[in-house]
């Protein structure tokens, strides 16, 4: 006989960090590449949540350095796969999070492509990366920075908005080149 107590209180206990991260991969595990976008173009979210906070993050690949194998302009999904490795260090060295003392590492780092809908040979206009960053030691105000912005002049801001449950905070702000780092918040 099925236990719908059991069932309830196992899937209660879930912290929302695990829903999330089950989610994120469900999402790239069925979209590979996307045809619609999980996040609209050259925009992001932070979700802080206790220790952690997970991102999603839409950027252009034509901010990605030497991954258009062919030099034509486009980038497959050939391509990409073939540079996936090259793609990871980018995101790695150009998306981080900070305090005063030290950098966080991205965790649980996700790609999903997206191919252009109107593009017939399906090449790729954006990149969605999904992760998350553990702030457990975190000691100051803690500075998101972005350095990969595309080469067309709509390619060169990103809005990101940052929340905080716990607080009912939210927080939005763009980076741009000249610009590329933002406090979250005033404090934590």
């Amino acid at each position: 006989m099925l236990d719908m107590e059991a069932i309830t209180t196992e899937s209660n206990s879930k912290s929302p960090a695990v829903l999330f991260l089950g989610f994120m991969l469900l999402c790239f595990c069925i979209l590979q590449p996307v045809h619609a976008h999980l996040m609209v173009a050259q925009h992001g979210t932070l979700n802080i949540i206790d220790d952690e906070i997970y991102m999603v993050l839409s950027l252009p690949i034509s901010g990605f350095e030497r991954i258009d194998n062919d030099e034509d302009g486009k980038v497959t999904m050939i391509e990409f796969n073939r540079q996936r490795e090259a793609i990871t260090r980018q995101i790695n060295q150009g998306v981080m999070l900070s305090d005063s003392q030290q950098s966080f590492s991205l965790e649980s780092l996700l790609l999903s492509p997206v191919a252009d809908h109107h593009d017939k040979t399906q090449s790729l206009t954006q990149l969605i990366i999904m992760g998350k960053y553990t702030i457990k030691n975190a000691t100051d105000k803690l500075i998101f920075h972005v350095d990969i912005y595309g080469k067309d002049s709509g390619e060169k801001n990103i809005e990101v908005t940052a929340k905080r449950d716990a607080k009912r905070q939210k927080h939005t702000f763009e980076l741009t080149p000249k610009a590329s780092s933002a406090i979250l918040f005033n404090s934590f």
